[in-house]
């Protein structure tokens, strides 16, 4: 699961605010907004540049890491059937 991957992040951030902003970024969220405008937004609320930096890290670090899972789930449906098209 993702949240399994957090901690090593999060883990880069000595100052407990940092990490919480850390957190927030690999956090999903259901409306479609990109990691800078999600970024942006933090900026904005926490008027907190520090934070919204490593929110948009986290954020990047969290959409590849999901992509990179996606990938991985895809690449094993397609060995499964290939497998069911051999039998």
């Amino acid at each position: 699961s993702l949240i399994t991957k957090i901690p090593p992040e999060k883990l880069n951030y000595t100052e407990e605010s940092l990490q919480e902003c850390c957190v927030h970024g690999f956090s999903r969220i259901p409306m479609e907004r990109t990691c800078r405008e999600r970024a942006d937004r933090v900026l904005l609320v926490k008027k907190n540049p520090t934070c919204a930096e490593v929110f948009l890290r986290c954020c990047l670090e969290a959409e590849r890491l999901r992509q990179k899972m996606i990938q991985e789930e895809l690449q094993k449906g397609f060995g499964r059937s290939e497998i069911k098209l051999t039998l």
